[in-house]
C-alpha cells in the first residue's frame, strides 16, 4: 500500500474509527481476557497459580541451560589444565559466563551455579529455580558429569554428590522435561 493523499488518508481513518466503535467489541475483548486467565489457573483453585507455575518452569528452563553452557566450559577449562579444583572451576566459569554466579555454596537464588568436584573427579553443577525464602518450594536442577557420562537431576531436595554416576529419584541420563 502507498502513501496517501491527505484527504484520502482523512477519510480512510475516519471509516476505521467509526467501523472500531461497535458495542459487540468491549464484550468481545472482555471475554477473552475472561477465557485467558481462567486457561492460566486451569487445574488450580488459584487463578494465579497456572501463570506462576509457568514462571517457575521458565527460571527452571534458564537454570537447565546455564548449567549445561556451564558444562561445556567445565569441558573446556579441564581440558586446559589436567586439574581443576571446584574453586579454580568456578573462578574460570565465573570469568566466562558473568551472565551467573558461581561459587562452591550451595546455591540460594537462580542464577547461582554450586561447582563441586572436579580435581579429576566427576564434576556437579547445580543450581535452583527460586529461592527458599520465596514462599514457593524450589526445584533443584543438577548436571554431573565424568569420562563422557552426564546425568541430569531435578527435585525438590538438593542432589548429592557421588564420584559415582548418580542413581535414584530425580536423576536421568536424559535432559528433564520442564
Amino acid at each position: 500500500m502507498g502513501v496517501l493523499p491527505a484527504p484520502e488518508y482523512r477519510s480512510r481513518l475516519r471509516r476505521l474509527a467509526c467501523a472500531s466503535v461497535d458495542l459487540r467489541s468491549p464484550l468481545l475483548v472482555c471475554a477473552t481476557l475472561a477465557l485467558l486467565v481462567w486457561l492460566s489457573g486451569c487445574g488450580s483453585s488459584d487463578p494465579a497459580e497456572g501463570l506462576i507455575s509457568n514462571i517457575d518452569k521458565a527460571r527452571s528452563a534458564r537454570t537447565l541451560t546455564s548449567l549445561q553452557q556451564a558444562l561445556i566450559t567445565v569441558n573446556i577449562v579441564q581440558a586446559e589444565a589436567a586439574s581443576s579444583s571446584p574453586t579454580t572451576l568456578a573462578a574460570a566459569l565465573q570469568q566466562r559466563d558473568p551472565s551467573n554466579r558461581y561459587t562452591t555454596t550451595p546455591p540460594t537464588d537462580a542464577g547461582i551455579v554450586q561447582v563441586i568436584g572436579g580435581a579429576g573427579g566427576p564434576v556437579m553443577l547445580v543450581g535452583i529455580n527460586s529461592p527458599p525464602s520465596s514462599g514457593r518450594t524450589p526445584y533443584y536442577l543438577a548436571v554431573w558429569s565424568s569420562g563422557g557420562s552426564t546425568m541430569f537431576y531435578l527435585g525438590q531436595p538438593p542432589p548429592q554428590y557421588t564420584a559415582q554416576p548418580p542413581a535414584g529419584a530425580g536423576w536421568s541420563s536424559s535432559v528433564p522435561q520442564i
